[in-house]
């Protein structure tokens, strides 16, 4: 009697416990459920993410190397400024000497002027 007493509690036992797993087991499957589009949407936001990053790391590159070519106009502008200042300062002082020998020459020439005009 003792054993079938034991035996009934443990029959109830097991009934219980495979009542629990199977308990455990929908609220898995009900968690699943949610979680299961979650992951999708974050696998394909990870992806994004990652795409994201790529093209970024693309552009930089790009801006790195736009930085590059436009250094390198500029120095060669740079070097055509300064030649163009240099000749600009050439002609200045060649138009000042000009001046200064036509002012030399009508320096000379004005006594012979002067005669010609009868002054």
């Amino acid at each position: 009697m003792a054993d079938d007493v034991s035996l009934t509690r443990l029959e109830s036992s097991v009934i219980a416990l495979r009542g629990t797993v199977d308990d455990f087991r929908s609220e898995q499957d009900r968690r699943w459920a949610k979680i299961e589009p979650v992951i999708m949407a974050r696998s394909g936001e990870l992806e994004r993410m990652r795409n994201f990053e790529r093209d970024l790391n693309h552009l930089g590159e790009k801006h790195r190397k736009l930085e590059t070519e436009v250094g390198d106009v500029e120095t060669r502008f740079a070097a055509k400024i300064s030649n163009l200042e240099k000749r600009q300062d050439r002609a200045g002082w060649m138009l000042i000497g000009g001046f200064a020998v036509l002012q030399f020459l009508w320096m000379l020439a004005q006594p012979w002027i002067d005669k010609l005009a009868g002054r």
